[in-house]
């Protein structure tokens, strides 16, 4: 995608985690579930924008987790993960068009995928399509995630079409 295209995400909800003692902005744990139109921001350290576990299946696109409603800056506490994939298999983050794609961008960590441990669980056939990564949400500044942009174990997982952005530490 080029650079600069912006998202056309329909953003419908705010989810602000300041003041959550515990928890994750959303937990999904079953399959075949859409999310789509959320702002997640401000869970803090050990707490997730968005944490899919178990069944697979899922979409997740035209969000933003980790910044503001105007994707343009970053909110109180970071979400530790913004996207959080964890023994959960053939789960589409991002598409091909500027609605599909999620802004993820003021965490500590971008997306994260990877298999459960115990018991173990694979974590396969992931996508991570076309989503703006530590930018804002036109793509044309950074606003970075403190450490990994995106980070992934699993067989089959495509991570293509994204723009990434890293703080340099």
């Amino acid at each position: 995608m080029p650079r600069g295209s912006g998202s056309d995400a329909v953003l419908q909800i705010v989810i602000d985690g300041t003041g959550a003692a515990f928890g994750n902005g959303l937990s999904i744990t079953s399959g075949g579930s859409t999310v789509k139109g959320l702002v997640i921001n401000s869970f803090g350290i050990a707490q997730h924008g968005i944490q899919i576990t178990n069944a697979g299946g899922n979409v997740i696109e035209g969000n933003y987790v980790g910044t503001d409603v105007t994707g343009t800056t970053v909110t109180g506490l970071r979400n530790d993960i913004g996207i959080y994939i964890v023994g959960s298999s053939g789960n589409t983050v991002g598409g091909s068009t500027p609605a599909a794609r999620n802004l993820v961008s003021g965490n500590f960590h971008g997306i994260r995928i990877e298999p459960a441990a115990s018991p173990f669980t694979p974590a396969d056939g992931n996508a991570v399509l076309g989503n703006y990564i530590g930018t804002n949400s036109d793509g044309d500044a950074p606003l970075g995630n403190d450490f990994v942009g995106v980070a992934f174990r699993g067989d089959n997982t495509v991570v293509e079409g994204n723009l990434i952005f890293r703080r340099g530490y």
